[in-house]
């Protein structure tokens, strides 16, 4: 079982001083801090599974963790803007390429629009959603499923999950897994907020296809020019430039890019 306890002593940056409301089992952490009312999910609150029963993805996928061996958890934030926040699915995803890169699991990759791959399999999934007060965000809650010390898969995902233990051969302290990762992204919010153009580098540096011509599927549809990605815009939407030399955004689309690229070392 995960110890909060545990978690709180390898914590060395404390972030905002946001309460932490770990469960055994959950139907979904997302879904918990959706529901929760505000005393409870204040800005840098954290809501931990040790097993999720419902786990959801992007557009309603289902997110299957073993019980006990991985990371599944939502953070809520609090920004004072509706603006850019397509990019903080980006910011997430930066802060687990981050983090792996801490503990020693090289060639971490974000695949477009929520996922971290590391030698073409997945390692984590992100799910962003936000609710509103009118035209202004009332909370934004941030999820992250994050494979740790979990080496077997069933028989559907064995070529296309992986985890930290199985890329490194190494079994992790979840708790200090967890420490840092919340950590860096506290760091990469903070970027966010003041706009720091440092951090549309970074994701770009990390992003699959940047800078290269592939196909593309929009909506399910696989286009039939080539694009060439460009990267990610200041609002955090794709831009790609087309065939014709044309730069194209897309803001609410259902965007994959499908030629992989290599890992970085």
């Amino acid at each position: 079982m995960f110890s909060p306890a545990l978690f709180a002593a390898y914590r060395s940056d404390p972030w905002v001083a946001g309460p932490v409301h770990h469960f055994a089992e959950l139907e979904s952490t997302n879904t918990w801090c959706r529901r929760a009312t505000d005393p409870e999910t204040p800005h840098g609150a954290l809501c931990l599974a040790d097993h999720q029963s419902a786990g959801r993805g992007q557009y309603q996928r289902a997110w299957t963790s073993a019980p006990a061996e991985n990371l599944t958890f939502s953070v809520v934030w609090r920004p004072a803007t509706a603006e850019r926040l397509a990019l903080l699915k980006q910011v997430c995803a930066l802060a687990v390429c981050d983090t792996l890169t801490r503990f020693d699991v090289p060639g971490s990759r974000i695949k477009w629009p929520n996922d971290v791959l590391v030698d073409k399999r997945k390692l984590a999934g992100i799910l962003v959603e936000c609710t509103f007060l009118g035209a202004l965000p009332h909370r934004v809650v941030a999820g992250i499923g994050l494979n740790v010390n979990q080496v077997g898969f069933p028989e559907e995902l064995s070529h296309s999950a992986t985890s930290m233990a199985r890329e490194s051969g190494t079994t992790y302290v979840r708790e200090a897994v967890l420490a840092h990762l919340v950590n860096a992204l506290a760091r990469r919010y903070a970027q966010w907020e003041r706009q720091d153009p440092a951090l549309r580098n970074d994701i770009q540096a990390r992003l699959i296809g940047c800078g290269e011509w592939c196909q593309i599927r929009v909506d399910g549809v696989m286009r039939d020019e080539p694009c060439k990605v460009l990267g990610v815009d200041h609002e955090g939407h794709l831009v790609v430039l087309d065939d014709r030399l044309r730069p194209v955004t897309f803001r609410h689309e259902d965007v994959r890019i499908d030629r992989p690229a290599e890992p970085l070392p």
